[in-house]
């Protein structure tokens, strides 16, 4: 979190109280009453610095409740609930700043020791680290010329845009060439393919280490394109799909109901930014990835518009209540608000309830059916076999989480990644940002939660998201298991994560796990920050 860093600590003295950086301790050492601005979002502390100027706060009470915050926020959002010795080794730039590490000592009652030099020790660690990799002989000898190397000039190249190589990405990255004596470096991108390229490290096979991706094709492709029976023949009328939120779980479903019953469903339409710009209000990336997919599909002109509200999803050894998050209820009501374009077409869109299981939902599939002239009885058979579908895709998922477990154990020197958040979030490529595949190119395997046999955990109790309830009992299974780390993908803005990730790492304990937050900038422009 940035308001966790020196960074912050820096900007937001100099821009509101107009405080160097070099004068920033010894400003807020003279504090009897530091300001008490929480760990909250930098955002949030900016607007309440400002409100405390007004209120006529001494420039050294606010200059201390910064340092107090961004300590504060560490130790609430990074230690969070792990044990902290007597004695702690505290480095880093920030340290020049004596009120930090004393703040620090206040806060957590132990011990800070400083070195003289703090912000070298990075470079000293290199230093240890090389002179230890050349006792191993995995390092040669070499000599620098220090004034060389100081006088080296470095210039930019035109960059590039790279091609997807055979993994076929569609990220379509932009590499920059920087130019050292007469050197070009390519650097830059999603994935590790030019730091590998620039190493001489071997290409790691992608696609056979990125079990997300494979888990996006069993949706869309295997057990939705390719599997398609029809029980009545071809009516010629297209039926839309919006690719957003839990479709990207459910489509086998979808799909293969409309399919059946003689309907022709339209391919993934493109992510349209305009229509990204169309929502009524600020809402979390993926609701806005959803508007703009349904400018995609509406750009097709389709006869039908499928949009569910999904109003429950069932978890195995749960409890009672799993509804999901109102962002996904919501979305046939907020897209029909937002696109006139919707007014007088045939938009569907029936409440479905699936906490005791998909069979749950079958007269709303019958009644879908009913409303497009399909008879009861066929429409009965087609749900039938999306069922069918549905539940082929949850197992063949389980079968490949399994053999990756098998053979990762027979392997106990490798550890693997578990990709961990809602699928529309971390299992589609249109939100996640190519994250699996950067794990992946470093030669990591990366595996979807819902790959791992975690059902039988116990239920948790509380927690009465469907997704949260799921999420929470996986975790319980990475930390049992050595060889696996979670990554938690999450997007700025999500009301349910907002807590849930904190029950996630606490689930974890000491275990090290990783959280990526990721929201849209500018329309349909992801940034990602994270916390470890």
């Amino acid at each position: 979190c940035s308001a966790g860093t020196g960074s912050f600590l820096e900007e937001a003295a100099r821009e509101s109280l107009y405080i160097a950086t070099e004068e920033i301790g010894g400003i807020a050492l003279k504090s009897n009453r530091p300001l008490n601005f929480s760990d909250q979002c930098a955002a949030f502390i900016s607007s309440d610095i400002k409100s405390a100027i007004q209120e006529g706060a001494a420039v050294e009470d606010l200059a201390a409740g910064l340092v107090y915050s961004i300590c504060m926020n560490y130790i609430n959002r990074v230690k969070g609930s792990r044990a902290v010795g007597r004695k702690v080794f505290m480095q880093g730039g920030v340290c020049y700043n004596k009120a930090v590490p004393a703040a620090m000592a206040a806060l957590t009652g132990k011990d800070i020791v400083v070195p003289p030099d703090p912000g070298l020790m990075g470079a000293f660690g290199v230093a240890l680290e090389v002179k230890n990799k050349l006792s191993l002989g995995l390092l040669k000898p070499m000599s620098f010329d220090l004034k060389e190397l100081a006088e080296r000039e470095v210039s930019y190249g035109k960059p590039f845009t790279c091609a997807g190589g055979r993994e076929k990405c569609d990220r379509k990255c932009a590499i920059s060439r920087i130019q050292i004596k007469g050197k070009t470096y390519p650097f830059g991108g999603a994935c590790n393919k030019y730091v590998n390229l620039i190493q001489d490290k071997k290409q790691h096979d992608v696609d056979e280490l990125d079990l997300v991706v494979l888990r996006e094709r069993l949706v869309f492709e295997k057990y939705g394109r390719d599997r398609g029976t029809y029980l009545l023949p071809p009516n010629n009328k297209t039926v839309a799909i919006n690719y957003s939120l839990l479709t990207n779980t459910l489509y086998p479903l979808y799909y293969n109901f409309f399919t059946a019953l003689g309907f022709d469903v339209l391919p993934d339409g493109e992510i349209d930014a305009a229509g990204m710009e169309r929502r009524g209000a600020e809402f979390c990336y993926p609701a806005e990835i959803a508007h703009g997919a349904i400018m995609g599909l509406v750009k097709k002109s389709p006869d039908i518009y499928f949009l569910p509200h999904v109003k429950s999803m069932l978890v195995e050894n749960g409890i009672k209540a799993s509804v999901t998050c109102p962002m996904v209820q919501a979305e046939p009501y907020y897209l029909k608000a937002a696109f006139d374009e919707l007014k007088g077409k045939t938009v569907i869109s029936p409440v479905l309830h699936f906490a005791k299981g998909y069979e749950q939902a079958q007269d709303s599939f019958i009644n879908t059916g009913k409303t497009l002239g399909i008879s009861p009885k066929h429409a009965k058979k087609a749900f039938a076999l999306a069922v069918q579908a549905q539940k082929s895709f949850h197992d063949e998922c389980l079968q490949i989480g399994r053999a990756f477990l098998a053979d990762l154990e027979k392997h106990p020197e490798e550890t693997a990644v578990v990709l961990f958040g809602r699928p529309y979030n971390a299992f589609t490529k249109k939100a996640n940002m190519g994250i699996p595949r950067k794990f992946a190119s470093r030669g990591y395997r990366v595996v979807p939660f819902d790959f791992l046999p975690y059902s039988a955990g116990a239920p948790v109790g509380h927690m009465y998201w469907a997704l949260g309830q799921m999420i929470l009992k996986a975790s319980g299974f990475v930390k049992r298991h050595p060889q696996l780390y979670p990554a938690y993908i999450t997007n700025f803005s999500c009301g349910p994560d907002s807590f849930l990730v904190g029950y996630f790492r606490d689930a974890m304990g000491r275990k090290p796990s990783l959280t990526l937050e990721s929201w849209s900038v500018t329309s349909g422009t992801p940034w990602a920050g994270s916390r470890h």
